[in-house]
């Protein structure tokens, strides 16, 4: 059986979920919460199991013939999510919303995000090295053609418009994991007519009403603000600002409706820098071998000795774009020739790099929303950091120094909350509490102590109600109807206090309840 079509007869209320969410989205694989799982079925499990290097079984759900089946333990989801995206698929992440424990039949479940090769945001310390970036197109089939950049993990959003070729040839230096472009029946505004990319699967076809230009500044300015986008210097843009509000929708489709870290839009300057064409890229090998497309043995990989993954990104974007003016150039060698002669201050510094955490992608985590309660941690331990590297490059002679030092934020405020409001070492997910010390919030403690209270008050009720009622057969249990309930055998009837409410009648017992037992629970 395959999952796609209309939804067959004879299968289970499980299934019938399922179907519900695949139908709206055929063309992606669902990964669907059960449990300590998440599942695929039928041809979303086929092609997903020899991308993941995981076994295809199968299961029978109904009357119909077996599906098949493929799981992942939930616990490394992301790691699976990152080579399903790496092999240019899309994923539906469907979760379970409601505590299986409570709930009355099959578990609601729904989505809580679209995940495709370009907007992905999976913590995978494999890539942390790459520019995940999404791009649009407008104007295709034109003399001019319009580009949006965004790289959702850091907020960074640069727009272009240029001649075909030339546009063209900047966005193929760029490799976005994933382009947008308007669906049109048009043959002459195909978009592989533009030869983008040479991978199909990195081509997204997006409804061409996406791509207007009037909604795209409506919905930019609301985002942002702002009542109009000249601040932003990108007026002489205009079909760059519709592929960049086409980035917006398809984001929002996407259900990434927290975006709060992309603060401003960038227009592409290549009077400060250099446009590298893309077969200088490629035949000098500068972050790519072309081998294998890997960064072994390229210009990158021999002079990347960053120690951190932020620093390692930004290093590429240099090699890609170097500087074109003479100033910029001497500024910066004359901050790396500070370095060299000031070893002292060198060797502080680089001490400090290796224990900064990815504050970039950490900063983009918390714009969207995704930010998980140790990764709060992570991000003030690299403010404290900041403000340690801060001090030390303050007194440095280079000017070039001396405006990075002074560009630094002040984040003593955040510091000072963050450090009081953590623990010191929180849990990977917010759902495991223990996330806030004690003091923090007032109302906060006194939930915990009636939580507490409660629980110490029902694991100790058995005990305490048969030794105050007489009856040594009494017991505490718990379903999903009743909640927790008090079960006496009907030859201890007699005995039963009158303040017990009955809620159920057993063959050989009756179930209660105490106004004082719901007030616990």
């Amino acid at each position: 059986m395959t999952v796609k079509g209309k939804n067959p007869d004879g299968i289970s209320p499980l299934m019938r979920q399922f179907y519900s969410v695949k139908e709206k989205h055929p063309d992606k694989i669902l990964f669907f919460r059960m449990g300590d799982f998440y599942e695929m079925f039928g041809d979303d499990a086929v092609k997903a199991a020899p991308i993941l290097g995981i076994t295809l079984t199968s299961r029978s759900h109904g009357k119909g013939e077996r599906i098949p089946l493929a799981g992942v333990p939930y616990h490394a989801g992301d790691r699976y999510l990152a080579r399903l995206l790496k092999a240019g698929e899309k994923v539906v992440v469907v979760e379970q919303v409601e505590d299986p424990k409570l709930a009355k039949g099959i578990v609601k479940r729904d989505i809580v995000e679209v995940l495709t090769p370009g907007t992905a945001t999976i913590d995978d310390p494999d890539q942390a090295m790459r520019i995940t970036r999404l791009a649009a197109v407008a104007g295709v089939g034109g003399k001019q053609l319009g580009i949006a950049i965004l790289d959702l993990a850091s907020g960074e959003f640069i727009i272009d418009q240029d001649l075909n070729e030339a546009a063209s040839e900047r966005l193929r230096v760029m490799e976005p994991a994933e382009i947008i472009y308007p669906e049109s029946d048009i043959p002459d505004k195909r978009i592989d007519s533009l030869a983008l990319t040479d991978d199909s699967s990195k081509l997204t076809a997006f409804g061409e009403w996406n791509f207007d230009k009037s909604t795209a500044e409506r919905d930019l300015n609301e985002h942002f603000g702002t009542t109009t986008l000249e601040g932003f210097g990108v007026s002489k843009c205009p079909l760059g600002v519709a592929a960049a509000g086409a980035i917006f929708r398809y984001l929002k489709e996407n259900k990434r409706g927290q975006l709060s870290h992309i603060n401003k839009l960038t227009p592409y300057n290549n009077s400060e820098q250099m446009s590298l064409d893309y077969t200088s890229v490629r035949n000098l090998e500068l972050v790519s071998n072309l081998s294998s497309g890997s960064q072994d043995n390229t210009l990158f990989s021999v002079m990347n000795y960053c120690h951190t993954a932020s620093g390692a990104r930004r290093l590429q974007k240099s090699l890609l774009s170097p500087f074109r003016q003479k100033i910029k150039i001497e500024l910066r060698l004359g901050s790396v020739a500070e370095f060299v002669k000031n070893r002292d201050l060198c060797y502080k510094v680089r001490q400090k790099t290796k224990l900064l955490p990815d504050l970039e992608r950490l900063a983009g985590r918390l714009g969207i929303g995704k930010l998980s309660p140790r990764q709060m941690a992570a991000i003030n331990t690299a403010l404290v950091i900041a403000k340690e590297m801060h001090d030390d490059i303050l007194g440095a002679f280079s000017p070039h120094l001396q405006k990075i030092a002074q560009s630094f934020p002040q984040t003593d405020n955040i510091v000072a909350r963050l450090g009081v409001a953590l623990v010191e070492d929180p849990p990977l997910t917010a759902t495991k509490g223990n996330i806030f010390r004690r003091g923090h919030s007032i109302r906060l403690d006194e939930m915990n102590d009636s939580i507490k209270d409660a629980r110490e008050y029902i694991g100790s009720l058995q005990q305490s109600e048969r030794e105050r009622t007489g009856i040594n057969s009494l017991k505490v249990g718990f379903n999903k109807v009743f909640g927790y309930y008090l079960e006496i055998t009907k030859a201890n009837s007699k005995e039963i206090p009158t303040e017990y409410i009955r809620k159920q009648t057993l063959v050989n017992a009756e179930r209660y309840i105490t106004p004082e037992l719901k007030v616990k629970e």
